[in-house]
């Protein structure tokens, strides 16, 4: 995008090119993965925040996250189940 922002003309003959089944089925079977993959993340934060579910201090919390960590959860996705942002969990972590 930020290549051809202001490429006016080359733009238009994007939008106005022809394109045929075989691409068609391209762009079908490309926008099908995308909602799969979107499915499978939601899923995957769901059974997250089942592990980290249910904690009464930040001690237990803490190390649900660890946890959640060494089953292969990123640090972005578990911030985002926690609350926290990402540096947060990487400060917990370390201190771990």
């Amino acid at each position: 995008y930020e290549n051809f922002k202001n490429d006016i003309d080359g733009i238009a003959s994007f939008l106005i090119a022809p394109f045929d089944m075989e691409d068609l089925k391209k762009i079908t079977k490309s926008s099908s993965l995308v909602v799969a993959s979107e499915s499978e993340n939601r899923k995957t934060k769901e059974k997250l925040f089942r592990i980290i579910d249910n904690y009464e201090n930040k001690r237990e919390r803490n190390e649900k996250i660890l946890q959640a960590y060494k089953e292969g959860y990123s640090q972005q996705m578990i911030a985002e189940v926690v609350g926290l942002s990402q540096q947060a969990i990487g400060k917990i972590l370390k201190k771990l």
